[in-house]
């Protein structure tokens, strides 16, 4: 499977990052280096965690808008493989490079991230993911408040002018009779 650019896509609350920390255990159990990303403008933690009782992994990179994955090469070069965190955060500019980086270097970069924000936006990044990934994968989840599949992220708390990412309970997974027609 070298070589390629996975996107693992779905709501708040689907089970991306426990996916993504089973991914690092799984690979780290067979002796492959793996190199956690997460971008910083995820501000609730170095940390890459959930609320499931699975212990956390340190980032081994926080990338910042304005830099490049080419920044931390030594990081990169070390890696048999790279997991990202919401990576729904990064620039089209840095998924670009993760694409070219896992051809250069011959390795899996697995992307995970939602796919649109409360508004139902694509973010940048997730529609540069959905045009250059060589697979894509939904991880599914079921609506908050009937059971139907989830599609779609609710903004159910207040989160303050200009912050993105407030807390793990500012969202919640809905489908689209609950996130449409809500109160």
């Amino acid at each position: 499977m070298a070589n390629k650019l996975l996107y693992f896509y779905g709501t708040v609350g689907s089970s991306k990052t426990m996916q993504l920390l089973v991914t690092h255990h799984n690979y780290e159990a067979v002796g492959w280096k793996c190199v956690a990303v997460k971008p910083a403008l995820d501000t609730r933690s170095e940390l890459i965690e959930t609320r499931a009782h699975i212990p956390p992994i340190k980032a081994d990179i926080i990338i910042k808008e304005n830099e490049s994955f080419y920044d931390y090469k030594d990081i990169i070069n070390s890696a048999d493989v790279i997991l990202v965190d919401e990576c729904q955060f990064l620039t089209v500019s840095q998924i670009n490079e993760l694409r070219r980086i896992s051809v250069e270097r011959d390795i899996d970069v697995l992307c995970f991230g939602l796919r649109t924000d409360f508004n139902t936006n694509l973010f940048s990044a997730s529609k540069r993911l959905f045009e250059l990934a060589d697979e894509i994968t939904e991880v599914k989840t079921i609506c908050s408040i009937c059971g139907k599949k989830a599609g779609f992220n609710a903004k159910i708390e207040n989160c303050g002018d200009g912050q993105i990412t407030p807390s793990w309970n500012a969202f919640e997974q809905r489908c689209w009779k609950h996130f449409h027609y809500s109160e």
